[in-house]
């Protein structure tokens, strides 16, 4: 029960030590949130997502009088499990990974994340081998520096770590400490221990067993005295983990330890906010509080470059608080700084809020004194102990921090945070170290039911990922839900985000929001994770549960403004106060639907396509059996028009009257929650159940449920199951699983076994489908990650128009091919069906590719050597405007700073042209600090804009902005340049929101939409642009953020004009949307960048304005910031005359 502290405090709580205590009520829990959060903005980074994901992953999951279920229960359900196992009890299915992680097809330019992790530790004397561990997906292992990785622990009882400990005595000896620490994604059971370097693992938690643990520090000489700090006090075991005892003199929940560097003895450990000390390796303890003022949550880092030295980040339960330092090894402490506030979104730390309780993490520099490294949202450095605090956060790097680590070996700081792990190389570069890891936690699948390699995901933080059967690409980003292919057309599919937020991508649209609280009518928000579902007879009918239930009849309507939203159900259950959790339609009937609330209502719909005053319900709650559980999942069955399966209080029960009466399909099922449920109408028919342990299989024939779980993990949460029919041999049945904490995995269905052949892959090596002479393409085999034996295959085999195949190369990812392209124009290869045959297993042919489609181009002219870092002349250049040229005043005159600027004068590319503003009120302002020290006009966001009116524009364009908005959300759309007309483009910030899209247009007014990038913070300077290059065979399109260069191979646009003159708008879009924040460089070329154009481009814009471009800066040096020069090529054909920087 909540204590009379906690629900009475002014404070909020460190919501983890609520999830965390052994009688945690989620009704009390949310109750308390509720309370706190009443009236209050939700804004992004303002740590409130994390207690709705955890109350939203509580549904179902607790016992009779309403507390979570213990670590004893899901042991106990896990030993149920084994003991089945080991009476004989058959094992059915075959499961395989799927993903997605980090391999030599899918990079960092496909995905930005494979999942959260939470820990990380080093082999203290082998630089090869670095543990990590998740909160949901267990321990992974590393033997060549992290570069790939592997896990064996599937078989846990539970899939959570939060600490891993070497003995430095003996590194055979390894200690971690279960449960998630931060998020409660996993219950604790205290320390586990392998006495082999990992490769076995056996319990050692007597007195612990059902506590998380955060941290561990092993006695540098004593392999067997372990310090551990946990949910529920600090313990000790000085028999290498036989017994523990608490040693602290309370049980609050602590989560930090740290050893002092030269003296064993001395260690010190944080627990709810405050900070303790020990003299005798950790037998006592004493408070300490000379200097240091209690908070919620504390992080401590020491350093063996000052031993006596401790640093202390201490936090409210969101923002951040203080950082202290003490030179006494933990006696008194100093107060080094309370501001700004490091742990918020904002990098400049001036926005209020964070999400502490969550995301938290420390270190020191093993080297420099004073040197440390903090993460919270962001990742932030301190020179000096803290007092000042840099921003070291770039595009690349994932957000909201767990574990900071400094690498022994090399003295580099490693990361673990919710996207995987990294490195900062030499300190200065991240690096994503993820390859092979699997820990996505997963919401929902989407199977394509035209391809069954074809699927998709909602991930926590990592967004909505698709998957080809080989390779991973981003959808969107943020948490994703809900996904669902369009039942009848390919090139459509809708995804979701948190609370009601809906997004169709199809031809020519991209992630275009359709269902939101305030969009298109809808009034109304959702739950964490909404609910919905589209017709199979018709497509363009879709429901939704929101606090009611939707419908749309024209969800593909091709102008998003005429989508219409009816709402069709009004207090179901009495009110509107719980948002709706399933909503299913039926398979048989067109115009039946069911629904449930988060509650334990259950209704169910039979004119639902009626209209919206003739739509009635029926109650079926009272006739559910007696519990208080939520119902988790509906299902229908093709061909029986009134059979209804429900999970319910961890059984599957069947109705055969559309939910009037129930039966209990019994069967030995662990006493657990029941997820999802999925209906095999093929051979003798059966159910399957995906379990938080596994999934079952109910046999028709049989009436007994069998594990279905062979190869799965033995204790993932599985959140989805969704199953493809297959069409035959080459094109089998299987079915899908979506799990929270080891990504999606797949087994051919339940009977006589099949295999899946592997699928032919093809890519041009060098990243483009332009080519302009021969070209080298990558051919591989794969089936569920994995690299596939093929016998047989030739050059010949592939078949290709417009170019010859030579040279079939084995390498390590298969083979490489040389393409010598014969006439300009379009050049196709595929890999047909069964040109191969898999070595051993089931000696399967292979299934064929998707067509490669390369383009053989004549090379382009050369680049003048006069633009933007030697790139361009003004052939090249349509327009170039810089903050420190060129601006002027109504009258003619150059202006000052703060004075209004009527004039933004083009006196660079050689074109002159201008930008105007006529009306002063509208004009913006001089300024000479707008960007990281840099000339700027600032934009008010009222009505300040200024207009080029004739901009020379091209078949092709490449569009550029050095730009910021006010805050870390942008105020307006579209504003950073807006050529919002037939053969324009535009540079497009998302109101409301920290993403940008780039967009070009065609000449006939059609729009091609790139995937919005999530930018973390608008308020930062960052560079933004589109590359866009058109021919009479293709087209390539490319959103520019800093440097990342994120392809959207979906364009298929119109014809644009060869030569157009358009109006292009600076600080305004359209009608009101006018945008607050800074410019100070924009320039287009009526040409598509190249690569090395590009590299060379951006550094030009990180040396100048100081804007860290990560891997792909070369250039920017700290002692010469604009020493650029623009020398550089990648191929033969990318290349311009000169350089001048």
């Amino acid at each position: 029960m909540l204590s009379s502290a906690q629900s009475g405090s002014t404070e909020d709580p460190d919501w983890s030590v609520l999830m965390q205590q052994q009688d945690a009520s989620p009704d009390e829990i949310r109750a308390l949130f509720e309370a706190r959060w009443e009236g209050r903005e939700r804004v992004k980074g303002s740590g409130y997502k994390q207690v709705e994901r955890w109350l939203h992953l509580m549904d179902g999951r607790t016992d009779n009088q309403g507390y979570a279920l213990t670590s004893e229960q899901t042991v106990d359900a896990h030993r149920q499990i084994e003991q089945w196992r080991a009476e004989g009890r058959s094992l059915e299915g075959n499961w395989q990974v799927c993903g997605p992680t980090l391999d030599d097809i899918t990079t960092r330019d496909n995905i930005r994340g494979v999942g959260r992790m939470n820990a990380l530790a080093f082999h203290p004397t082998d630089p090869a081998i670095i543990f990590a561990g998740a909160p949901a997906g267990g321990l992974w292992r590393s033997y060549d520096g992290g570069a790939n990785w592997e896990t064996n622990t599937d078989d846990f009882p539970t899939l959570g770590v939060s600490a891993i400990a070497f003995a430095p005595t003996d590194p055979t000896i390894v200690y971690i400490g279960t449960g998630d620490r931060d998020a409660s994604d996993s219950p604790g059971m205290g320390v586990m221990k392998s006495l082999d370097g990992g490769l076995t693992w056996e319990f050692a938690n007597i007195g612990i067993s059902e506590y998380v643990v955060g941290d561990l520090a092993v006695h540098p000489a004593n392999g067997d005295q372990v310090v551990a700090s946990t949910s529920n006090g600090i313990f000790k075991t000085t028999d290498g983990g036989e017994t523990w005892y608490q040693v602290s003199n309370n049980t609050q929940n602590y989560k930090d330890i740290a050893v002092h560097p030269t003296n064993p003895d001395i260690i010190y450990c944080t627990g709810q906010g405050r900070f303790w000390r020990s003299e005798d390796a950790g037998e006592d303890w004493e408070y300490i509080n000379d200097g240091i003022v209690p908070s919620t949550r504390m992080v401590i880092a020491v350093t063996p470059a000052a031993p006596e030295n401790v640093y202390v980040l201490s936090a409210g339960t969101y923002e951040y608080r203080a950082f202290y330092k003490s030179e006494d090894s933990g006696l008194n402490f100093e107060e080094m700084s309370d501001s700004p506030n490091i742990l918020g979104w904002s990098a400049s730390g001036d926005t209020d809020g964070g999400q502490a309780w969550y995301d938290l993490a420390l270190e020191a520099d093993p080297l420099v004194v004073d040197r440390v490294y903090a993460g919270g949202i962001r990742m932030k450095r301190s020179d000096d102990a803290g007092a000042t605090w840099i921003d070291v956060q770039n595009s690349y790097l994932h957000v909201d921090q767990h574990a900071l680590v400094a690498n022994p070996h090399t003295d580099e700081v490693w990361l673990a945070n919710d996207g995987g792990i990294y490195r900062y190389e030499d300190n200065t570069q991240w690096q994503d170290m993820s390859h092979g890891i699997v820990t996505g936690e997963i919401y929902k699948i989407g199977q394509s039911p035209f391809d069954g390699n074809h699927a998709m995901n909602g991930y926590q933080d990592n967004g909505t990922y698709l998957f080809n059967g080989v390779q991973w690409s981003r959808g969107s980003g943020g948490d994703g839900f809900e996904c669902i292919y369009d039942p009848n057309d390919p090139e459509w599919f809708f995804s979701s985000s948190q609370y009601g937020r809906i997004y169709r991508t199809g031809p020519g649209i991209q992630s275009q929001t359709i269902v939101a609280n305030g969009t298109l009518g809808i009034n109304e928000g959702g739950a964490w994770s909404t609910p919905f579902t589209v017709s199979a007879e018709d497509s363009e009918t879709m429901y939704v549960g929101l606090l009611n239930v939707w419908r749309s009849m024209n969800v593909k309507h091709p102008v998003k403004d005429s989508i219409v939203w009816e709402k069709i159900s009004s207090e179901l259950g009495g009110n509107d106060a719980n948002t709706m959790r399933v909503v299913h339609r039926d398979r048989n009937a067109q115009n039946r639907l069911y629904a449930t609330e988060a509650t334990r209502k259950f209704f169910r719909c039979d004119n639902a396509l009626a209209d919206v005053d003739s739509v009635t319900w029926h109650d079926l709650s009272n006739n559910l059996p007696l519990s208080a559980q939520p119902v988790l999942a509906i299902e229908t069955v093709h061909g029986e028009d009134s059979t209804v399966f429900i999970s319910f209080n961890y059984k599957v029960w069947k109705s055969t009257d559309l939910g009037e009466d129930w039966t209990e399909l019994e069967g030995d099922l662990p006493s657990l929650p029941i997820n999802t449920l999925v209906y095999d109408t093929t051979g003798t028919g059966g159910l399957y159940a995906g379990t938080d342990m596994g999934v079952y299989y109910w046999s028709n024939s049989d009436s007994t449920w069998m594990d279905f779980s062979n190869g799965l993990p033995a204790t993932v949460r599985v959140t989805e199951l969704e199953l493809y029919p297959g069409t035959g041999t080459n094109d089998p049945q299987r079915l899908r699983a979506g799990t929270y904490g080891r990504g999606m995995w797949e087994t051919d269905a339940y009977g006589e076994p099949v295999g899946f052949p592997a699928i032919a892959f093809l890519e041009p090596v060098a990243g483009e489908t332009s080519i302009y002479g021969d070209a080298q393409v990558q051919l591989a085999f794969r089936r569920n990650l994995q690299a596939v034996e093929m016998a047989d295959l030739t050059a010949d085999d592939i078949a290709v128009t417009n170019a010859t195949v030579e040279n079939l190369v084995p390498n390590a990812s298969g083979y490489e091919v040389t393409v010598i392209p014969e006439e300009y124009g379009p050049v196709a290869l595929v890999v047909p069906d069964g040109i191969a045959v898999e070595v051993g297993g089931f000696e399967l042919p292979n299934l064929g590719s998707d067509t490669l489609l390369l383009v053989y181009h004549p090379a382009p002219l050369d680049f003048g050597p006069w633009g933007p870092g030697g790139v361009g002349n003004e052939d090249d250049l349509s327009i170039w405007l810089r903050a420190d040229y060129g601006t002027y005043g109504a009258s003619g005159e150059e202006v000052g700073y703060g004075e209004a600027v009527h004039e933004w004068r083009d006196v660079l590319s050689g074109n002159f042209s201008s930008a105007y503003q006529d009306d002063g009120e509208a004009a913006p302002l001089a300024t000479g600090d707008g960007l990281n020290g840099h000339p700027a006009l600032k934009f008010d966001g009222v009505n300040d804009c200024v207009v080029a009116p004739t901009v020379e524009m091209k078949r092709e364009v490449s569009a550029f902005s050095v730009a910021r908005g006010a805050e870390t959300a942008w105020n307006d759309h579209g504003w950073i340049a807006s050529a919002r007309h037939d053969n324009g483009f535009i540079l497009h910030p998302w109101k409301d929101q920290s993403s940008y899209q780039s967009v070009v247009i065609d000449s006939e007014g059609n729009y091609a939409e790139a995937t919005p990038l999530w930018i973390v913070d608008a308020s930062l300077p960052q560079f933004y642009g589109v590359i866009y290059g058109q021919s009479d065979w293709d087209q390539q399109f490319y959103t520019i953020v800093n440097d990342t260069r994120l392809p959207f191979p979906g364009s298929n646009i119109g014809l644009r004009d060869a030569t157009d003159f358009v109006e292009v708008r600076y600080g305004w879009d359209f009608d009101d949307r006018f945008g607050e924040g800074f410019i100070s460089e924009h320039f287009i070329y009526g040409r598509r960048l190249f690569e090395s154009h590009r590299t060379i481009v951006s550094n030009y814009i990180a040396a100048r304005y100081g804007i860290n471009l990560g891997n792909v800066q070369h250039y920017f040096r700290d002692q010469y910031p604009e020493d650029v020069a623009g020398i550089g090529r990648e191929s033969e054909w990318d290349q311009h005359l000169d350089a001048q920087g």
